[in-house]
């Protein structure tokens, strides 16, 4: 690209990108795509005149058009493009592959998105423009706390919109959106206050329709931590803002879950769906995870939670649908369904994510209800007491409540400790979730339901979680020396294994233990 004279904008964006939107709205109608000549257009001329913040608002103004269309691949392509016209500018290469970690991410391509980062941090040492490098830090933080990687969520010193002046207000913006859901997911929930109320004033002093309905959402999701049967009001929501739309349908699900309000809850989740629809190219799957938790608390018999499996990628849009997937198997899945889901939340989920703004509950919670299922129940009282600590730290009331009933019944079914510690516990969390509307019952029989295995002789040992996902490997035709290289141990550790599910299962052979193990629930 030509050598900038750095001025401001020469262009008037504005008037290109409605002359856009309107192109585009007349190529929806007529099935074409005539719209990429005005595009070319823009980007040429903010080339000729060699103004480098015209040509990235330009593309900002693309990208955002086709954002409200949930086309966020599409969105990235033109970004690509535009960085072959930048050539080797490292102000306009910071600020365009910046933009791409921010559509990447939020496509749940974290590995692209993280390369992205670290292109547009290598452009941006050698960039002389106050602006670029402001837009460039913001969008590389924006794309980091989206793939859940960002190292501190209290330390906002990194992000450079404080102190730079070159920061325009729509970019502060888009940043808060995302550092407010990220402080609230890692339960720094303290810090992520006085971040709100400057969202709602600079959005409100902006008159920035899509960042204040943003605003009115965070607000919904943070009432329903502490009255969750209140219901949400986040105003009215523009049909283009796809991921505010989603927002509301999740938090009006949710609520109708905790009223045991099936009829409504179906209702809820058909706007669920919807929702889903409009945010297009999007990661929010897995999707069918509220369905089958709503199937697991309705009582409704369905072998479908045993095909929900863990996400390949967590961020902070899938979150929610990740964490209703794994309750719903907590629930009512399989052992060797909660043994995957319990390893992945070991090994797979961030360290820091504790929770999720619009899915309030204790991750520790969800892992000791898959524990339980599973088979491990010191783990589990582990991690309900972990909860416990948490929810009380962290100010969630509900959370508190809950894990206190559902520890109470741990110990009372498992017979661990003393009956005056159980009862005391009990009596607690439910006074606590009665007087916020909720039904104690409910989040009991979560724990109470997931007995040992029952055979016509009487109770038989639970296979262990290791024994289950032994079982599970054989169920699908693998040899030996398969299932071994799966779980980087000996075949010889995994005939063992398998010899002891035939003795607590009660059978001879590998084809009547995964019938009697899928009898029982195991598979």
């Amino acid at each position: 690209m030509k050598a900038m004279d750095r001025r401001t904008p020469i262009a008037d964006v504005r008037e290109f990108a409605l002359k856009l939107q309107q192109a585009m709205r007349e190529d929806r109608a007529t099935g074409t795509d005539h719209w990429r000549a005005s595009v070319e257009n823009g980007l040429a001329a903010a080339y000729a005149a060699g103004d480098i913040v015209a040509l990235c608002d330009v593309v900002q103004a693309i990208v955002s058009l086709l954002d409200a269309e949930g086309r966020l691949r599409d969105a990235a392509a033109e970004v690509s493009h535009a960085m072959a016209l930048a050539g080797h500018d490292p102000n306009a290469l910071a600020m365009l592959y910046s933009m791409s970690a921010t559509l990447l991410a939020a496509c749940g391509e974290l590995a692209a998105a993280h390369d992205a980062v670290q292109e547009a941090e290598r452009s941006v040492s050698a960039a002389e423009i106050p602006f670029a490098v402001a837009k460039c830090r913001a969008n590389c933080a924006a794309a980091r706390l989206l793939a859940l990687d960002y190292p501190d969520p209290g330390d906002t010193s990194g992000f450079g919109l404080e102190a730079s002046t070159d920061a325009r207000a729509a970019d502060a913006l888009f940043l808060m959106s995302y550092l407010i859901p990220y402080q609230f997911a890692t339960g720094a929930r303290a810090d992520a206050h006085p971040w709100l109320r400057t969202f709602r004033l600079q959005a409100t002093a902006a008159n920035h329709v899509y960042r204040l309905a943003d605003a009115r959402l965070f607000e919904a999701a943070e009432a329903a931590i502490t009255a969750p049967l209140e219901p949400p009001d986040p105003g009215e929501i523009p049909r283009w803002h796809w991921f505010g739309n989603w927002r509301a349908a999740v938090l009006h699900f949710r609520q109708q879950l905790l009223r045991r309000n099936w009829a409504d809850a179906e209702s809820s989740l058909q706007g669920l769906l919807r929702a889903r629809r409009r945010a297009g190219q999007a990661q929010l799957d897995p999707i069918d995870g509220f369905e089958m938790l709503l199937m697991a608390l309705h009582e409704r018999a369905d072998g479908g939670r045993d095909a929900l499996r863990p996400p390949q990628a967590v961020h902070l849009l899938n979150l929610p649908s990740t964490f209703a997937a794994a309750e719903a198997v907590a629930l009512d899945g399989s052992q060797n369904a909660a043994v995957a889901w319990y390893q992945w939340f070991e090994s797979r989920l961030p360290a820091a994510v504790l929770t999720c703004m619009e899915w309030p509950v204790s991750r520790w919670r969800l892992q000791a209800l898959l524990a339980l299922r599973a088979g491990n129940e010191r783990a589990a009282k582990r991690d309900l007491e972990r909860a416990l600590q948490w929810a009380a730290d962290a100010a969630y009331p509900i959370e508190f409540a809950a894990t206190q009933v559902q520890l109470s019944e741990l110990l009372r079914y498992r017979g661990v400790g003393t009956e005056r510690a159980w009862r005391e516990l009990r009596k607690s969390g439910a006074d606590s979730l009665r007087a916020a509307g909720l039904d104690a019952t409910a989040f009991a029989y979560a724990v109470a339901r997931t007995p040992p295995a029952l055979t016509s002789e009487g109770l038989v040992s639970r296979l262990t979680p290791r024994e289950s996902e032994v079982l599970g490997y054989l169920a699908e035709g693998l040899s030996y020396r398969a299932a071994a290289d799966l779980m980087g141990v000996k075949w010889t550790t995994v005939q063992t294994l398998t010899h002891r599910c035939y003795e607590k299962l009660q059978v001879s052979g590998r084809r009547a233990a995964i019938a009697k193990a899928r009898e029982l629930g195991v598979l």
